[in-house]
């Protein structure tokens, strides 16, 4: 059941290449979407790979039934993937093995906690949905983001190299161990209980303005960075409009 992704493609190039078979110029066949899994796990190409399968008579759809199970096989999905997968096993009867796959993946709720993955050559990035997040979960070398408006992060481990959030967040974080890269820059409100940034590399603001607000120990900042922390600090809003690069500075002993 399980397919290896042995041959990555661009998501872009695949994209492409699934569009005759969107527009009906060619039958889609499982080989097709056998070989869209083994060549990558980008969402909208392994979305759209289901819908192919969706629109066809249901008596085909039977014959996918592996390439269904195998699109979660060791391989997390967001939501809308979730779905479809769903009402696909609903019409041919394997509702319980795929939902045994999908739990298996994280051991996380069914219907909740859904946490995905797109894998690229070079890069593994992480969505996380939980308003309690552990980012210990998370496999080496990875980058997280999270999603949720109000989050309380923990993590004991921190394998992951980089942890984002979305914009508006408000983010808590209890007795946590911070990975190499964190960007609080799209955040509205950032306090802490204890964080370790021994392994923190770079810390990314949006400005000078938002960083002192939660870092000015006068005004009872709610982020305390070691005053000998020796990492890096990221402006976003000091991108040079010509080549996109931030401007940085770096911490040493006194601020």
């Amino acid at each position: 059941m399980f397919i290896e992704i042995t041959t990555p493609q661009n998501p872009l190039r695949l994209e492409n290449a699934l569009r005759p078979y969107k527009r009906g110029e060619k039958p889609f066949t499982p080989e097709v979407a056998r070989q869209i899994l083994q060549s990558t796990n980008h969402k909208k190409n392994i979305y759209d790979t289901l819908q192919l399968i969706a629109a066809l008579p249901k008596e085909q759809q039977a014959a996918y039934k592996d390439i269904v199970l195998a699109t979660f096989d060791h391989r997390e999905q967001p939501t809308d993937t979730i779905l479809l997968g769903k009402k696909l096993a609903a019409s041919h009867g394997f509702e319980d093995e795929l939902k045994k796959l999908v739990i298996t993946a994280k051991n996380y709720d069914y219907a909740k906690d859904c946490i995905f993955y797109h894998s690229g050559i070079n890069k593994k990035s992480y969505i996380c949905v939980q308003s309690e997040a552990d980012i210990s979960k998370y496999p080496d070398n990875c980058s997280i983001i999270c999603t949720h408006k109000n989050i309380s992060l923990t993590c004991t481990n921190p394998t992951a190299k980089e942890l984002k959030f979305t914009p508006e967040s408000s983010v808590y974080m209890l007795m946590c161990i911070l990975p190499q890269n964190v960007d609080f820059s799209m955040c509205d409100k950032v306090e802490e209980f204890v964080a370790d940034y021994n392994n923190v590399q770079t810390i990314t603001f949006k400005n000078k303005g938002q960083k002192d607000k939660w870092t000015d120990s006068k005004n009872k900042g709610s982020l305390n960075i070691p005053r000998d922390w020796q990492g890096t600090i990221i402006y976003t809003d000091e991108q040079p409009p010509q080549n996109g690069l931030n401007k940085i500075i770096t911490r040493g002993i006194t601020r």
